[in-house]
């Protein structure tokens, strides 16, 4: 967080995406004001997320992108691999029918699931100023 001006942050696996929120929080809540892009992958199965306070800090992170201007380009739901479907979802994910556990099954791919998401945010200004 000391970077003056950062361009891209990327967030992936073990519960970064959790970490990421409740440390700009604690350490520099304007932190996302200096950046202009944001890749970020998220993972909603029990594996990753089995507490409510998992969940808010998850859920902590479109709000702070929000706040801070930034957009939906692009996303992505794809499927986490077995093992990690397997556990389900925290039923508070499900009640707010957020991409979660498994989808139909079909022949080509019978564990492919929706716990893993794909996201691009780009900060509407672009300058990432």
């Amino acid at each position: 967080f000391s970077l003056r001006k950062q361009q891209q942050q990327q967030q992936t696996n073990n519960n970064t995406e959790i970490a990421f929120t409740r440390d700009i929080l604690i350490e520099d809540p304007q932190f996302l004001h200096r950046v202009g892009q944001i890749s970020l992958e998220t993972h909603t199965s029990r594996i990753w997320i089995d507490t409510l306070e998992k969940l808010y800090y998850f859920a902590l992170n479109f709000v702070l992108l929000e706040e801070a201007g930034f957009k939906l380009v692009w996303a992505d739901v794809f499927g986490c691999g077995k093992p990690h479907e397997k556990p389900g979802c925290m039923d508070e994910i499900y009640k707010f029918k957020y991409p979660c556990g498994p989808r139909l099954k079909d022949k080509h791919n019978p564990y492919l699931g929706l716990s893993c998401q794909d996201y691009l945010f780009i900060r509407e200004d672009r300058r990432g100023t």
